[in-house]
């Protein structure tokens, strides 16, 4: 995880929030971090 990552992952964290990315590999080593893919066709 790079630096531009932890510090959004920590900000999230800080203020209850969601990420929305695509690279969810690069937040996988915080588990409790909530990670949302805009990507991927949840309706299928």
């Amino acid at each position: 995880m790079g630096a531009a990552d932890m510090q959004i992952a920590a900000i999230a964290m800080a203020n209850s929030l969601i990420v929305v990315t695509h690279d969810r590999r690069g937040f996988w080593r915080l588990p409790e971090l909530p990670i949302e893919d805009w990507t991927i066709d949840s309706a299928s």
